[in-house]
């Protein structure tokens, strides 16, 4: 339980970091305030209290808090096909104009990165790739989803290792109609 100038922490998911006491592996759980300054914080060494009010002290080598509440940016998003430098916007969900390549950077380290186009991820074969420290690319496959025609919306949201998630938005053209011919627009004409 935290006492006086323990950290406490705000987020869901809150750092925990192995102690031995007296031959017996605990699993301390490190909090931190709201009030506690963004910044990395040595751990060196945690007190134990039961609920008889027993307490004993242990060391914690080499552990390290950082409290970062900024969400990551997301700089540089882009779409295309098969070819980084064609820079395509219009796709459909037949091959080979269903393969939609979305490319982007990321400020600072990420835990999870989803990307979802119309809001659909589950029907869409997804993968992202890590391309360098903070470059990724995702691959969707239109081809068997159920999509709709028109401007849609490619979403992109990732979650640092502190939990803050932060998302981006570019709008891409499907085309899932097949042409139609305009009544009298073809004109017949007899070759001898």
């Amino acid at each position: 339980r935290p006492g006086p100038g323990s950290l406490q922490w705000a987020t869901e998911a809150p750092p925990s970091y192995a102690v031995d006491v007296d031959g017996n592996a605990l699993n301390v759980v490190v909090d931190v305030t709201d009030e506690t300054p963004e910044g990395a914080y040595a751990v060196v060494a945690v007190t134990l209290e039961d609920a008889d009010g027993n307490t004993v002290a242990g060391v914690v080598p080499a552990a390290t808090v950082v409290v970062d509440r900024d969400a990551p940016t997301i700089v540089n998003v882009r779409t295309f096909d098969d070819d980084p430098a064609s820079g395509t916007e219009r796709f459909a969900d037949i091959p080979p104009f269903d393969v939609l390549n979305v490319a982007f950077q990321v400020s600072e380290p990420v835990s999870s990165v989803e990307v979802v186009l119309g809001g659909l991820a589950a029907d869409l074969n997804t993968g992202c790739v890590d391309v360098s420290s903070l470059a990724f690319q995702c691959t969707l496959t239109l081809s068997g989803a159920v999509i709709v025609d028109g401007d849609s919306a490619v979403g992109v949201s990732v979650r640092d290792r502190a939990g803050n998630v932060t998302s981006s938005v570019q709008t891409v053209s499907i085309d899932a109609a097949a042409p139609q011919l305009v009544d009298g627009s073809v004109q017949l004409q007899v070759l001898n």
